[in-house]
C-alpha cells in the first residue's frame, strides 16, 4: 500500500484540500480535527495534517 504524508501550515489549507477532495468524490476520513486521510481510485492513501 502506498502512503504519503503532507503537512500544511494553516487550518484553512487543510479545509480547502478536504473540500476539493469532496468535489471529485475522493473518500475522506477525518482522523482528528487537524488530520485527514484521502484515498484515491488506485487505493493510494494520502494523510494531510496540520503542522504544529
Amino acid at each position: 500500500m502506498a502512503y504519503y504524508v503532507i503537512e500544511v501550515a494553516h487550518k484553512e489549507e487543510l479545509l480547502t484540500i478536504a473540500q476539493r477532495a469532496q468535489e471529485v468524490d475522493a473518500p475522506i476520513k477525518w482522523l482528528t480535527s487537524s488530520q485527514l486521510e484521502i484515498t484515491d481510485t488506485d487505493g493510494i492513501v494520502t494523510r494531510v495534517r496540520l503542522d504544529r
